[in-house]
This record gives structure tokens, C-alpha cells and sequence, in this order.
């Protein structure tokens, strides 16, 4: 398992790096959070995909999940959404000592952090981003938002998690396009600040892709980690 250790104005938190994590997810969120109830948001297709899985071995820790779905894409970081969600941990009686794991993309890395960093003025937030694209930029930092009509991301705050668990597998379940979106940030960071990583992308294909994605995810996740210490609000 290969650790990363991001630094911010709030604390520090650690990245976890590893084929099948997910099977570990609760024991290691066990270790920092100590209460039965928790909950985990995700959306429909990644409820589909890996919901029953999630939420057992959750139980097998001792946790008493409580289950979020959203529907999937940009529309769900919406102010109704959010005020669902709210009113959702309220009547199932979370307080600001609880703990709100988002277990799907951006959107939901997204959502779930707003909700964390507003609700009770701040619960407990922790990470577990299931695309190319999330796993290599948008879970590592702090920002959180939802959109309005008028543009994305416009109700925002800047709430990094306590932890972020990324399992290199659960790509394997993405649509092409996720990986051609995820891809694109890859060979940006390749372009911009890291020669040799772009060198190694010119031997891609989807097969190397897939024999290598840790590598990729792991070198992706250390140069975010760098810009976000240099400005973790830029």
C-alpha cells in the first residue's frame, strides 16, 4: 500500500494507494472514527456496481451504515440535493461528531464534502473517489462545492478530508470516456511538470494503462500533492 501525506492549513491527512483497498476501507476508517453510525454517499451506478459490497464490509466492522444515493452527474450538486442530504442525516439522528464518506467521482467528492464542511457547522469527511479523474485530482485538496443555474461550483468551501482511500480497481468498471476525462489530466500534469511521466504515456495503450494504473494513479496523486501545499486555495 503506498501512503501519501498531504498537508494543509487545517492539518494533515493521508492518501492510501492500493488494488482492492476497498476491502479495507472500513478497518481503516475504524482506526480514526470510533462511532457506529455513519454514512455513505454515493450515486446510482456506483451503487449498482459496488453498493452491497460497500455496505458489507462496513458492517462486518461494526458500523451502522446509512446509504445516500444521488443520481448520477453534474445535476446532483445541486441546492435541492444538498438540502435532501441534509435533512436525510438530521432525521437519522448524525450530529457533527459523525462521519460522511463519499464513495463515487467528482460530483459526489464534491457533494458530500459541502455537505460535511456546512452541516452542523462541519462534520467529519473522509474520501473515496471511484474514477480516473477523482482519484488523480479532484479528492486530493480541499475544495467542495455545488452549482447553481447561473455556473458550477459557485457555493463553495475549501474542507479537506480526513482521509482519502483510492482502489485502482474500481476503475476497471469505468466507461471509456471516464478513462479518456481521467486521462486528460494525467497527461497535463505530464505536459506541465513532469517530463518523464509523459515519456512513460507515450507508450499507452489501454492494456498498459491497465497494467500500470497504479503507478499513474500514485505519481499523479504526488504532484497534486505538491501544487496543493504550494496553494492549497488556488
Amino acid at each position: 500500500m503506498k501512503t501519501i501525506n498531504v498537508n494543509t492549513s487545517k492539518g494533515s491527512y493521508p492518501i492510501y494507494i492500493k488494488k482492492d483497498i476497498l476491502k479495507s476501507s472500513a478497518s481503516l476508517i475504524k482506526k480514526i472514527y470510533k462511532h457506529e453510525k455513519i454514512c455513505i454517499l454515493t450515486d446510482e451506478k456506483v451503487m449498482n456496481l459496488y453498493g452491497k459490497y460497500i455496505e458489507s464490509y462496513f458492517e462486518e466492522e461494526g458500523f451502522k451504515p446509512l446509504i445516500i444515493t444521488v443520481k448520477e452527474g453534474e445535476k446532483s450538486k445541486s441546492i435541492i440535493t444538498y438540502e435532501n442530504i441534509c435533512k436525510a442525516l438530521v432525521k437519522n439522528g448524525f450530529t457533527r461528531s459523525n462521519l460522511i464518506v463519499s464513495f463515487g467521482g467528482g460530483v459526489i467528492g464534491d457533494l458530500g464534502g459541502f455537505v460535511a464542511s456546512t452541516l452542523f457547522r462541519g462534520m467529519r469527511f473522509i474520501q473515496i473517489p471511484t474514477t480516473l479523474l477523482s482519484q488523480v485530482d479532484s479528492s486530493v485538496g480541499g475544495k467542495v462545492a455545488i452549482n447553481l443555474e447561473e455556473g458550477k461550483n459557485l457555493i463553495g468551501t475549501f474542507y479537506p478530508p480526513e482521509m482519502v482511500i483510492i482502489d485502482t480497481n474500481l476503475l476497471k468498471t469505468l466507461d471509456e470516456r471516464f478513462i479518456i476525462d481521467g486521462m486528460a489530466e494525467v497527461i497535463k500534469y505530464g505536459c506541465i511538470i513532469d517530463k518523464k511521466l509523459f515519456e512513460f504515456l507515450e507508450q499507452l495503450d489501454r492494456d498498459f494503462f491497465f497494467d500500470n494504473m497504479d503507478f499513474l494513479v500514485e505519481r499523479c496523486v504526488s504532484i497534486k500533492k505538491n501544487v496543493v501545499e504550494e496553494d492549497e486555495f488556488d
